[in-house]
């Protein structure tokens, strides 16, 4: 038997050991409740050789989303956010949805890279956050430990409403 095949009757033995000892996440995946979504997008393109000014601390990216959740249970949002900034004058930011006016913490804002203090960096983000039944605002802000500028970026509101079995 060559190198080739024993790589290829271990990887496929392997495969079946693992599907054998995982049954439960294909029952899972099946059980899991169906979602109907609506997809609210908004985005900026501030253009020119600087953009927005950032200054240290947290700044808006965009203007209040409301949302409405008519599920009596609540309803998920997820907040995907692609942001550039650049020509900083201090190192670290992050993306940061907020929920209500409170910053969403699944997960919180990570530090995305440093800020280049001579062109821009791009990052991403994904956040999530349940929410009650009734109306709600969503936002993107973006977080710098100096001042920075803002550039081209966009930030996608989705909602999502179990639906009955």
């Amino acid at each position: 038997m060559s190198i080739s095949n024993t790589s290829l009757l271990i990887v496929l033995c392997c495969g079946s050991l693992a599907v054998a000892f995982m049954p439960g996440i294909a029952a899972d995946q099946a059980k899991s409740p169906k979602q109907k979504s609506e997809t609210f997008i908004t985005w900026g393109n501030p253009g020119g050789s600087g953009g927005t000014l950032l200054v240290k601390g947290y700044n808006v990216v965009d203007t209040p989303q409301a949302i409405n959740c008519t599920n009596t249970s609540g309803c998920t949002i997820e907040i995907d956010a692609m942001v550039g900034v650049g020509y900083g004058n201090y190192g670290s930011w992050g993306i940061c949805a907020v929920v209500d006016g409170a910053p969403v913490t699944t997960p919180p804002c990570w530090n995305q890279s440093t800020i280049p203090d001579n062109g821009f960096v791009t990052g991403n983000s994904r956040q999530n956050a349940q929410v009650s039944m009734g109306m709600h605002t969503v936002q993107t802000e973006v977080l710098v430990l100096g001042n920075a500028y803002l550039e081209n970026w966009q930030s996608d509101y989705i909602l999502y409403t179990p639906s009955p079995g």
